[in-house]
């Protein structure tokens, strides 16, 4: 069974394979009908009337096995075998008559006498019986698929039989006696309709492919007029033949018949017309909205789409691509290459990659590609391209898609800068940890020595100095470990007068720049982290000197100001201490202004952008704002705002506080020798006996030692981290398991680890912040051991 038919869903192809049925079945029932006439002597059953023959008992036979053969809907027509066995039946009912017919006028030397009409009654013409041969013969090479001499072969027989009974259709419809083989024995009409019907059927239903049914199928123009004319014009051919042939008709009336056939096929190409014009309307609305359709789904692509080629030319791209090219409109940018674009200073770049994917035949993908904005600015591309090829294969252009991976960059940018950062922190850390043990031994030491001499004494003056750069030194020290680790800060009630004095000093040391103050004379009480603000102090003075290369004056101001609700948000209205620090460089331009707090924004060549954004984040954590101010030449002002405090709340300075003295013995755990000689020193100086443990460990054994010879430890004060041993965090719980009433006292460089703040927590019972005076190990002690002050 034809396929490509059964399959298609084009009305007209259906169409002709349900006529294929219903010609089978008309042939089958003429066939019927020549039996039953021949049955019961009825020659008008049969097709005989006029000049007519009825159709021979044999003829019937044949075309029933025909119909039997190409009708679609019997259960047999699958089978290949008796599709054989019916087209051989037709053969040998076929066979006897044309070999009769052959045998005879071979041996014949004398033309045959007429034939006497009764004799052509119930006999086959050998014109059916060559075209049974033929159709027979068709049905039985019907190939496969495949074999295309097999199918020509068939198809040439089916076309023969088609020919021979349209001429002798023909012959009766013009009255033409030779057309239907008169001069023999004719062919019945109805043999000739019944021929018509099984072998256009044959085409239809048997053939491997709808040729040439395709030519009128479809919506093609040529098809939609060759479907309405063709029959049309059949029509009015066979109509005037017919007319012609049985009347006599005056030259008007057939010029009548002929201008009647000519306006019913203009008005038919007419009809047609004005129904092409429809169609192709709405082909060419549905085209449009196909389109759109299309370019809806390439604009709502969220990457950069473009087409080009061969001579590297845009063809198109989608809306984003045509903007980040500086155009409005897709359509703007058709025509242009490169060269035409925003990104002219890349042309040559982007080009030499699209001539590699068309000379190579193979795509270019995920490549990373910088681009210069309209704008001016740089972005970082994420690129593939890849040939474009026409129907028949070769390379007509290059498509390409690129993604903005400017923020990506950044990202892993900033992600590189972390890492670096967190090493640093780490660094800073340890640094931090390692200067605070050897500050402790200093200022140790110091204060050991202060507590020996009197009031008075010329040595007190350059000891305190001595302290008070420790001091300054442990500032720096906070800082480090700020930077390491964050953290909230640890706020008192003091006057920010001197300790702006100490950090701008501090800070403007080694540069030619030179600080000057106006800070009043009345006290500026701020509730704050003096190292954390000194930091901010510090990072303010650092910068603005660095924005004087060829020195200058570095103003520090400060004052008491009241603000209205709203004047400087986000702070409420109140008292306020306001600070500012000015500087007389080049000023910061004004595109810059609102990104100058931004973490990682900086303009200097070698920063890192985090000194102001440290700045910001440390006076938020303050309660407090800065700001800044700032015109081309005109140098830079940053403002600080700090909550004011009450100034009867600054702590007054107080002479040398009293010693604890007294007796008790106490256990050092700390793996720096010369923090455990200098802790050794004060502990002597207090009255107290030590003994020393480079780690937990070891201070655990002494302690069980002790312990057991029943002198027990009054404290035991432990190093919060020893590297490669056992810490105070961990030894304490063993300590603790040991001897539930141990007291013990944690001591670290590390002043921001939540243990020092919370130790409590962890089962100590004071905490040592490094570096420490001997001031402090006194208070500590009075507290967990209970000693009385002395002298």
């Amino acid at each position: 069974m034809n396929a490509p038919i059964m399959e298609s869903t084009d009305f007209f192809l259906r169409s002709c394979f349900r006529y294929a049925r219903w010609a089978c079945v008309a042939a089958a029932a003429l066939a019927c009908a020549a039996l039953a006439g021949f049955w019961l002597d009825a020659p008008i059953l049969a097709g005989g009337f006029s000049a007519s023959i009825p159709m021979a008992p044999n003829t019937a036979a044949a075309f029933l096995c025909l119909a039997a053969a190409l009708h679609p809907g019997l259960p047999w027509r699958r089978s290949r075998r008796v599709q054989v066995y019916l087209a051989a039946a037709v053969l040998v009912l076929a066979a006897p008559t044309v070999l009769r017919f052959l045998t005879q006028a071979w041996l014949r030397s004398t033309p045959a006498p007429p034939v006497d009409s009764w004799r052509m009654i119930w006999t086959m013409s050998p014109v059916t019986g060559a075209c049974f041969l033929a159709l027979g013969a068709a049905v039985m090479l019907q190939p496969a698929p495949g074999s295309k001499m097999l199918s020509a072969a068939a198809r040439t027989g089916a076309a023969a039989v088609l020919a021979t009974s349209f001429i002798m259709l023909l012959g009766y419809i013009y009255d033409q006696p030779f057309f239907y083989g008169a001069s023999i024995v004719p062919m019945a009409l109805t043999t000739a309709v019944c021929f018509l019907c099984v072998s256009s059927a044959f085409f239809i239903i048997g053939g491997p492919s709808p040729w040439p049914l395709h030519l009128l199928a479809g919506q093609a123009p040529s098809a939609r007029i060759m479907r309405r004319t063709l029959p049309l014009l059949a029509g009015i051919y066979l109509l005037e033949g017919f007319v012609e042939s049985r009347f006599v008709m005056p030259a008007l009336t057939h010029d009548i018949l002929t201008l009647a056939g000519l306006t019913a096929m203009a008005g038919s190409i007419l009809l047609i017309s004005r129904r092409l014009d429809v169609s192709i309307a709405a082909a060419q609305a549905s085209l449009r909205e196909s389109q759109l359709f299309i370019e809806g789904i390439i604009n709502a692509i969220p990457v950069r789409v473009f087409w080009k080629n061969r001579d590297l030319v845009f063809l198109g791209c989608n809306a984003i691509f045509a903007r980040d090219a500086g155009f409005e409109s897709a359509k703007d940018i058709i025509g242009k290459d490169d060269y035409q674009m925003g990104w002219r200073d890349q042309a040559d770049l982007y080009r030499g990659d699209d001539r590699q994917v068309i000379e190579s035949g193979r795509p270019k993908l995920l490549i990373e590609e910088p681009q210069t904005t309209p704008q001016g600015d740089t972005l970082f591309l994420l690129t593939s391209k890849i040939p474009l090829r026409g129907n028949d294969g070769k390379i007509i252009g290059i498509l390409g898609t690129y993604m903005d991976i400017t923020e990506r960059k950044k990202a892993e940018a900033v992600m590189v800068n972390m890492q670096k950062l967190e090493s640093l922190g780490t660094l800073a850390g340890g640094i931090a940890h390692d200067f605070n043990n050897i500050l402790t031994a200093i200022l140790g030491n110091l204060s050991l020595l202060q507590s020996q001499l009197q009031d008075g004494d010329a040595a007190l003056n350059l000891i305190q100095e001595a302290q008070e750069a420790c001091g300054t030194a442990k500032g720096l020290s906070h800082q480090l470990l700020t930077f390491a680790k964050g953290g909230s800060p640890v706020v008192q009630v003091m006057d920010l007068r001197p300790l702006l004095s100490q950090a701008a000093g501090f800070a403007a040391r080694g540069s030619d720049s030179r600080c000057v103050f106006d800070l009043g004379d009345s006290p500026l009480a701020v509730n704050i982290d003096k190292d954390q603000v000194a930091q901010v102090v510090q990072n303010l003075v650092i910068n603005a000197a660095q924005a004087m290369p060829s020195s200058g004056n570095i103003t520090v101001r400060a004052a008491i100001v009241t603000l209205s609700g709203g004047e400087l948000p986000p702070l409420a209205a109140g008292r306020y201490v306001w600070a500012t620090v000015e500087d007389q460089g080049a000023g910061i331009p004004a595109a810059h202004l609102s990104k100058i707090f931004d973490p990682y924004f900086s303009t200097k060549a070698k920063g890192r952008g985090l000194g102001l954004s440290v700045c910001h984040s440390i006076m938020a954590k303050h309660g407090g704002h800065i700001s800044v101010e700032s015109k081309p030449g005109q140098g830079a002002a940053f403002t600080l705002h700090f909550p004011a405090a009450n100034a009867a709340d600054i702590p007054l300075k107080q002479k040398r506080p009293p010693l604890a003295a007294g007796s008790g013995r106490v256990l050092i755990m700390d793996d720096e020798p010369m923090v455990s000689k200098a802790l050794t020193r004060m502990l002597e100086r207090l009255g107290c006996h030590s003994e020393c443990a480079g780690d937990g460990k070891t201070a655990l054994d002494a302690y069980r030692r002790a312990l057991e010879a029943g002198k027990p430890f009054d404290a035991v004060i432990m190093d919060l981290t020893i590297p490669g041993g056992m810490g105070g965090k961990e030894a304490i719980g063993k300590l603790l398991a040991l001897d539930p009433k141990a007291k013990a006292i944690v001591s670290s460089g590390y002043s921001m680890d939540p243990v020092m703040s919370n130790y409590a927590a962890d089962g100590f019972c004071g905490a040592l912040k490094k570096p420490y005076r001997i001031g402090d190990v006194s208070e500590v002690l009075r507290k967990i051991i209970g000693a009385k002050p002395g002298g």
